[in-house]
């Protein structure tokens, strides 16, 4: 019975030895799960922390280095044209061409002092515009400034043939004279620039001569044909004529002179070789006023 009574008392310690057998084995696997998971955790915990922080560091420096990509074609070229644009504005007023704009005034700056012949003009008609001399009597004037536009070969050709042999004639012949005696009269080639003195030039001319107010008178008519040949002449010798208009009891003449000198023995001296280059009998030295002098001392 004593034996029996041993047998049933030794169950539960077996079963109690038992269960902590098991705990003890589970302990470990439980810990080691337990440890397991906070590894996965500690590990994963950067792996999933380092990508999501690098991309959101990463995000905002792509954008702004797309931005900056975006912006740079856009405003590096504006920025180029502004300062090429100051640059040309700096260097405007250093330019002639650019202070003589707008274009029109300066084309219109370079013709001026020069008109271009219409179908029908000829030296006096031209020298009677108002926008020239605006005087018929003026066309010696013309004729001086373009002396070499009008002896010059494409130009001769297109004159008939008083003008062609204008400037190869004998004025002293005969025929040298009825050649000239009307040229003034006639029609000069169309598009054919002449020049003429500016109001700019005038006062410059007018200066030159401010003190001489002495000339020499050659001939006086009342008809231009006598007056034309040798005012011809003497402009192709170099002396500077005018013809100025009287009125004497009653009747209008034309007077042909040469100016301008500084005294009356200057005039009288180059009378005599006016006299000897004409073939005239006399010739006159007369002092002007001061009217006459600026009305034809200009030209």
């Amino acid at each position: 019975m004593h034996f029996g009574g041993d047998e049933s008392s030794g169950k539960p310690l077996s079963i109690i030895r038992l269960l902590v057998a098991v705990f003890c084995i589970a302990v470990p696997f439980l810990f080691g799960a337990a440890c397991s998971k906070e590894e996965q955790k500690e590990v994963q915990t950067p792996r999933v922390v380092v990508p999501i922080t690098n991309h959101v560091r990463e995000i905002p420096q792509v954008a702004l280095a797309s931005q900056s990509i975006n912006n740079e074609p856009e405003e590096m070229p504006t920025a180029v044209t502004e300062t090429v644009s100051l640059e040309d504005e700096e260097r405007q007023p250093d330019s002639p061409s650019e202070i003589e704009k707008p274009e029109g005034q300066e084309v219109l700056k370079e013709e001026d002092g020069y008109y271009k012949v219409q179908k029908g003009d000829n030296l006096s008609k031209v020298a009677g515009r108002e926008d020239v001399y605006g005087n018929t009597l003026m066309w010696p004037s013309l004729f001086r400034l373009n002396m070499d536009r009008l002896g010059g070969m494409k130009v001769a050709e297109a004159f008939d043939l008083k003008w062609s042999s204008l400037f190869r004639l004998n004025t002293d012949s005969s025929n040298g004279v009825n050649v000239l005696e009307n040229f003034e009269a006639e029609e000069l080639p169309e598009g054919l620039n002449l020049k003429f003195v500016t109001e700019k030039d005038a006062k410059e001319n007018l200066a030159k001569v401010a003190q001489k107010i002495w000339v020499v008178s050659v001939i006086s008519s009342q008809n231009m044909k006598s007056l034309v040949p040798p005012a011809i002449t003497l402009m192709k010798n170099g002396y500077r004529v005018y013809i100025s208009e009287a009125r004497v009891k009653g009747r209008d003449w034309m007077r042909l002179r040469v100016g301008f000198f500084e005294t009356h023995q200057e005039a009288t001296e180059e009378g005599e070789k006016i006299m000897s280059m004409l073939g005239e009998d006399e010739t006159w030295v007369t002092r002007i006023a001061q009217s006459e002098l600026e009305n034809y001392g200009r030209y």
